[in-house]
C-alpha cells in the first residue's frame, strides 16, 4: 500500500516549502506591481506624447488652413481683376469693331473719288492738290484701318 500513498513530509519541511511558496508569491506580486507601475507610466508617457503630437498637428493644420484661406482670397482678388479687365477688353473690342465698320464707308468713298478722277479725259486728267489730298486721305484711312485691325487682333489675343 505504500506505493499508493504520497510521501509524508515533516512540519519543518512543510514550513520551508510554505515559506518558499510564500516568497515566490511575494516576488511574483512585487514583479506584477512593478510591471503594472511601468505599464501605467508608459501609458501616461504615450498619452502625453500623443497629446503633444496632436497639438502640433492641429497647430500645423490650422496654419495651413490659414495659408489656404489667404491664397484663396488672393486668387479671388486676382480673378476679379481678370474678369474686370476681360470685360473692359470686350468693350474695347466692340468699339474697335465699330470703328473698323465706320472706316469702311470713308475708304470706299475716297477710292471711288480717285476712280472717278481717273475717268477724266484729256486736260481734265490732272494731278492736282485735290488728288494729292485724296491720295493722302486714302493712305491715312488705310493706315488707321490697319492699326485698328492689329489692335483688334491683339485685343482678341488678350481675351483668350
Amino acid at each position: 500500500m505504500s506505493k499508493l500513498m504520497p510521501p509524508k513530509f515533516l512540519p519543518p519541511e512543510w514550513q520551508l516549502a510554505n515559506q518558499i511558496s510564500y516568497s515566490n508569491a511575494e516576488a511574483e506580486r512585487s514583479r506584477s506591481e512593478r510591471l503594472t507601475a511601468e505599464s501605467r507610466r508608459l501609458v501616461e508617457e504615450t498619452t502625453k506624447v500623443t497629446q503633444r503630437s496632436q497639438q502640433d498637428v492641429s497647430k500645423k493644420l490650422e496654419q495651413r488652413l490659414e495659408d489656404i484661406r489667404f491664397w484663396k482670397q488672393e486668387l479671388e482678388i486676382k480673378l476679379a481683376g481678370i474678369v474686370k479687365e476681360t470685360d473692359m477688353l470686350l468693350t474695347y473690342r466692340i468699339r474697335l469693331e465699330k470703328a473698323l465698320e465706320s472706316s469702311a464707308d470713308p475708304l470706299r468713298v475716297t477710292q471711288q473719288c480717285l476712280v472717278e478722277r481717273e475717268k477724266r479725259v484729256g486736260i481734265d486728267l490732272v494731278y492736282d492738290d485735290v488728288e494729292r489730298k485724296l491720295i493722302r486721305e486714302l493712305e491715312v484711312i488705310e493706315g488707321v484701318t490697319s492699326l485698328l485691325r492689329r489692335t483688334l487682333d491683339q485685343t482678341n489675343e488678350q481675351i483668350r
